[in-house]
């Protein structure tokens, strides 16, 4: 099995780099953030058109996430209790007796870093509930919009006031992995260097060496027993024949059957 996390950053304007990468990797599932579009914007059929099941959550166009499914999935969640002011940010299916949720955290400037720390909390709490009967392996995957370590900054440092950096997003993101959760990536490469999802053009234009992690992929122990390999699929962070990509780079994860 195959899954797959990818902030797309407007899933119109990257359909068609968005369908090449599938036709390469054939993830088996995918969970999109960022994907900027209303519902009925959602392009499903050119989804199912590729061979996949495609599931959105999405308010006014802004932020928003997505899951793509070879096979039919059931909708468990969309959003978080108390939490929708901030838009649309986790969406949660299961298939195939895995429960997967897709999320996208508060970056925490306009929304203010006190009420993403609360966000990260609200995710937390609500997955310290039993996962639905019969999915008995959790993935949770998506741009979590904090920098786990310091190892995780190609700098390899922080200001620790910045946003991303804090020790008190840190420790939202810790508590999460202590309620259960594996990082996969640190986990099967604990000194990778090849780690940085994100890079901001904005920082450096012409280069890819200042990146930070913030797409992570998150399993249960379950899921890790099965883990195989993940990477950050860095061919698919390039311009392809005149399509730009995201700021963001996919990360996949291949699991045993």
């Amino acid at each position: 099995m195959r899954i797959a996390t990818w902030n797309v950053n407007g899933v119109r304007a990257r359909l068609q780099y968005i369908l090449r990468w599938l036709a390469a990797r054939k993830p088996d599932l995918v969970g999109l953030q960022k994907i900027r579009v209303i519902d009925r914007e959602f392009p499903t059929r050119e989804f199912e058109s590729a061979g996949y099941h495609a599931t959105a959550y999405c308010h006014k166009g802004e932020y928003g996430v997505g899951i793509l499914s070879r096979r039919k999935p059931t909708v468990v969640r969309k959003g978080l209790p108390g939490q929708d002011d901030l838009g649309a940010r986790l969406l949660t299916v299961a298939v195939d007796g895995l429960e997967l949720s897709s999320v996208y955290a508060p970056y925490g400037d306009v929304e203010g870093r006190a009420r993403k720390l609360a966000w990260l909390k609200s995710l937390r709490e609500h997955l310290a509930a039993p996962p639905p009967a019969g999915s008995a392996r959790r993935v949770l995957c998506g741009d979590f919009n904090v920098v786990p370590e310091d190892r995780d900054t190609s700098t390899g440092a922080r200001n620790p006031n910045a946003l991303n950096f804090t020790d008190e997003e840190r420790r939202e993101l810790s508590a999460l992995l202590d309620a259960g959760f594996v990082d996969l990536y640190a986990h099967r490469h604990p000194d990778g260097r090849d780690r940085f999802t994100y890079w901001n053009y904005r920082w450096n234009r012409d280069s890819l060496r200042y990146g930070v992690r913030l797409d992570l992929i998150l399993g249960t122990r379950r899921v890790v027993d099965r883990l195989r390999d993940v990477r950050v699929d860095m061919d698919y962070r390039k311009p392809i024949d005149g399509l730009l990509p995201s700021e963001c780079a996919p990360v996949i994860a291949d699991l045993d059957d």
